[in-house]
């Protein structure tokens, strides 16, 4: 058999092809050899990632529970609590009460200056004792959450009377102003609350009208 020779052109084109030849078996070679060994079930698992727990899902067990907003407590006078719940115990306790009329304001001039000076002690004529059924009345509209709101008026109120309550839990004294429409309360000498009695003015002023038939100022409330 005969051999043919081989151009140069025949010769390069055979070396190229040789060449591509082994890269492309390099390559392979190097692809296969990366990815090593198929992956177990177990290798699999641990590298799926876990999402992480919804906020609504709640805490995961044995974390500790979020903080509590503190919660409104009666420790503070609010609205319906005229007092707040010292006062109030006071209040729907009192098994005595005593109605005062109140001098008001006094024009004083002295070293000081001229001013107005209000004292809660300076009472005009006998103060009167409330009988069974006016005690329940009065006891009844100042325990009532509806009687009282938190209105802010402005104004400069002019006490006019006072009721004191004693009970077994204490003692306290309740300030009212009718032209204001408003009320105070005082505890040991300080002065706790303030209110607005609109929803009750007209029911306590026909009280306190009966009660102090003779005085002129407060028969005419209306």
């Amino acid at each position: 058999m005969a051999f043919r020779t081989a151009t140069p052109v025949q010769l390069i084109l055979l070396a190229a092809g040789i060449s591509m030849s082994c890269a492309l078996v390099g390559i392979v070679v190097m692809i296969l050899t990366s990815h090593g060994p198929p992956a177990s079930a177990d290798t699999l698992q641990q590298q799926i990632p876990r999402p992480e727990p919804s906020a609504l899902a709640g805490p995961a067990p044995g974390a500790p529970a979020p903080a509590r907003a503190p919660e409104d407590t009666d420790e503070r006078p609010h609205a319906g609590a005229f007092g707040g719940v010292v006062g109030q115990d006071i209040l729907k306790s009192a098994t005595h009460i005593v109605l005062y009329r109140l001098y008001g304001e006094r024009d004083i001039t002295d070293a000081q200056g001229h001013y107005m000076e209000f004292d809660v002690n300076d009472t005009v004529g006998e103060p009167v004792t409330l009988n069974p059924h006016s005690t329940a009345e009065v006891r009844r509209l100042f325990t009532t959450p509806e009687s009282v709101t938190r209105a802010v008026k402005g104004c400069d109120p002019q006490y006019g009377v006072k009721f004191r309550f004693d009970s077994p839990a204490g003692s306290a004294e309740i300030v009212v102003c009718f032209g204001c429409g408003e009320a105070a309360m005082i505890l040991q000498g300080r002065w706790i609350d303030e209110v607005d009695i609109d929803p009750m003015r007209e029911a306590l002023a026909t009280v306190v009208k009966r009660l102090l038939p003779r005085d002129a100022v407060i028969q005419s409330l209306r």
